[in-house]
């Protein structure tokens, strides 16, 4: 009886596990060391920095083996971030050095997987 209520307890953990490890979104990344390079708008407001996806969950292992494997955050000038895509946008290498351009001081025009794509950027707010 003890040993049945062990299994059940144990099985019901490994289904947590895998259901949170199945579903922790990819955009939660290791920024330190998957750094890749960096992109500055003119007046230096806003930078965009890509990184490398690390595959510790099913979706990002799945991510990564499609060749989307990388990720872009836009920070303001004080280093907040103000823009991170949806978790489920992936980009391959190709398409990251295809290159991030600022069209004017606050327009962002990014690569993606079916062409570019426009971010209007609007954070306005002073450094603390």
């Amino acid at each position: 009886m003890k040993l049945k209520k062990s299994s059940s307890l144990m099985k019901f953990i490994i289904i947590i596990v895998v259901c949170v490890f199945s579903l922790f979104p990819t955009s939660l990344l290791d920024m330190i060391n998957n750094y890749i390079f960096q992109a500055n708008s003119p007046n230096e407001s806003y930078k965009v920095k890509v990184y490398k996806l690390n595959p510790f969950t099913i979706y990002s292992l799945y991510k990564v083996i499609e060749g989307e494997g990388y990720y872009f955050v836009v920070y303001d000038k004080c280093g907040r971030e103000i823009y991170k895509p949806n978790f489920s946008f992936g980009m391959d290498e190709a398409v990251v050095y295809g290159g991030f351009k600022f069209y004017s001081e606050n327009e962002l025009m990014f690569p993606t997987n079916d062409g570019v794509d426009s971010l209007l950027l609007s954070d306005s707010r002073l450094c603390n």
